[in-house]
């Protein structure tokens, strides 16, 4: 799984969410299940392509408000996610949650000199 709401591609042509843009504040979501080694690479290949990955028939493509995702997976390799860009792995029964918030999203602070106020 892999969310990453504040861009649309995770390299130059590695179009993840062709819908997102940064900072859009929508929350979208693309998953898959385990279809083998070949299928996914298919489906990774279409990322590469502008996001048509997204429009295929085995990816879920999607917005949301919040998620959660608990992991009862014992291999350490399959509880690793991509969380805006950075790889976590979580615990075995552990679980985690992605949402949106209200808010301002970031404070932009200016010197009053730069500013022109006395």
């Amino acid at each position: 799984m892999c969310s990453r709401p504040s861009c649309r591609a995770l390299e130059r042509t590695f179009t993840i969410s062709p819908d997102s843009a940064p900072l859009g504040r929508r929350l979208r979501v693309v998953r898959f299940g385990a279809l083998g080694g070949e299928r996914t690479m298919d489906i990774m290949k279409a990322a590469y392509d502008g996001g048509r990955h997204v429009a295929m028939d085995d990816v879920a493509y999607e917005e949301v408000e919040a998620l959660t995702v608990t992991v009862r997976e014992e291999d350490a390799r399959w509880r690793k996610v991509c969380v805006d860009g950075t790889i976590v792995e979580v615990p075995v029964g552990g679980s985690f949650e992605i949402r949106t918030v209200e808010g301002a999203l970031f404070d932009v602070v200016v010197d009053p000199l730069i500013a022109g106020s006395p």
